[in-house]
């Protein structure tokens, strides 16, 4: 960059109330960031075993901040090292720029309470964020992979990171599941998940207690909300014309919640629950025109006593099916 652009670029960040003296601006490849930091230009970081992370974040003090053509990228595109961003120690942040073609785009870890907003992250081979820490907040960034069925999910929660916010992001072709969720205690919230190569939103076996709420699941492959464990409250999403089943409860899961949501159009059943889930609420939900039934629960006997589940007040439209079919009419 020449001295005159990043003498305007700075005059701008003046404007904009930002004070240049408290930046710093020198970024190069494989640096570990301890302090507030401006990236203005593109880095191209191959990545190896010896530097498996394109640039380091370490808090309490380290940010990275990206403006104008501020960019990481990873290529030539492999499956060596780890992430383009390693973000660590508690309340480090990452706004703003992009992160392309990286093994994985952002690994977020150490104690937590770490902030990703606004950011561009995609063409990834593995997943596009890994949380492995707590009380973290993913906000507003688009995250798209490479739509192989290889490759993982948009974001992956890992278990034992709870208590984690995943709100107002954009997540596609990832070549597994949108958001797939191993910790405790996890909202997702008015996020856009469509054209994922498995579920759109997974809550796994070692998750539970989430909040899925004002959600839009569409044109994912397989389920748009699955869950396989226990206590999560699941509302106000609409959840259209996935691959399977629109909202599917299986595995042992009990005590979950699926209320006042829109769940039309999928290609299997709209809401449903398998195997040994008991325990579980399903109301005030619509569900029409899903391609089996409308309504399926495997635990339920033929005159729909409620004995093992709940379900009430749900509006299957005019020609809607349930399983067993007395189901629709509770």
């Amino acid at each position: 960059m020449s001295s005159k652009s990043r003498s305007l670029l700075t005059s701008s960040i003046l404007t904009c109330g930002f004070f240049a003296s408290s930046y710093a601006f020198s970024v190069e490849c494989y640096d570990t960031i301890n302090t507030p930091t401006l990236l203005v230009e593109e880095l191209n970081c191959p990545l190896s075993a010896a530097n498996p992370y394109a640039l380091t974040i370490v808090g309490p003090f380290g940010s990275l901040r990206m403006l104008g053509a501020g960019k990481v990228t990873c290529t030539p595109l492999s499956g060596e090292g780890e992430s383009g961003i390693l973000i660590k120690g508690v309340s480090a942040s990452m706004i703003n720029g992009k992160i392309e073609s990286c093994p994985n785009g952002v690994s977020v870890a150490g104690k937590g309470t770490h902030t990703i907003i606004n950011s561009e992250i995609t063409d990834f081979i593995d997943n596009g964020i890994i949380i492995s820490s707590s009380y973290n907040f993913i906000t507003g960034n688009e995250i798209v992979g490479l739509g192989v069925s290889a490759g993982g999910a948009g974001v992956l929660v890992n278990p034992l990171a709870d208590f984690n916010n995943i709100n107002n992001n954009y997540v596609s072709a990832t070549g597994s599941d949108g958001i797939l969720v191993d910790g405790k205690f996890t909202t997702i919230t008015v996020n856009h998940i469509v054209g994922t190569d498995d579920d759109g939103i997974s809550l796994g076996v070692d998750s539970g207690r989430a909040t899925v709420t004002g959600n839009f699941v569409s044109l994912n492959r397989n389920e748009g909300i699955q869950m396989t464990s226990d206590q999560n409250f699941i509302s106000g999403n609409v959840v259209f014309d996935n691959g399977l089943v629109g909202i599917l409860i299986a595995g042992s899961s009990t005590n979950n919640v699926i209320e006042n949501n829109k769940v039309n159009e999928n290609f299997d059943d709209g809401i449903a629950i398998f195997g040994g889930s008991i325990g579980n609420t399903v109301k005030n939900n619509t569900a029409i025109g899903n391609g089996e039934d409308d309504l399926q629960d495997n635990n339920e006997n033929a005159f729909c006593t409620n004995q093992l589940n709940t379900w009430s007040n749900n509006d299957v439209g005019v020609d809607g099916t349930s399983n067993p079919a007395c189901l629709k009419d509770l």
